[in-house]
């Protein structure tokens, strides 16, 4: 997932991300200018170049809560 529209809150709930790969940026989610919201997820054997399962931009704000981290990596 990625945050095309700028000065809008990303919402995630209860979403599982399992073996996504990226060339460059966070296997699962690519956060860069909003507020990402994540709960009640899972993050499993995803990859990428920088990030492994998310990768967040000093721009970006990102609260992660009640979620679960297993096997990502960077590549």
């Amino acid at each position: 997932m990625y945050d095309f529209y700028h000065d809008a809150d990303c919402l995630v709930t209860d979403c599982a991300f399992l073996d996504n790969t990226s060339t460059s940026y966070g296997g699962a989610i690519f956060a860069e200018v909003n507020r990402w919201d994540i709960s009640e997820s899972s993050f499993s054997n995803n990859s990428s170049f920088f990030g492994g399962a998310i990768y967040q931009s000093e721009a970006s704000e990102t609260v992660i809560q009640h979620s679960l981290f297993s096997d990502n990596c960077e590549v």
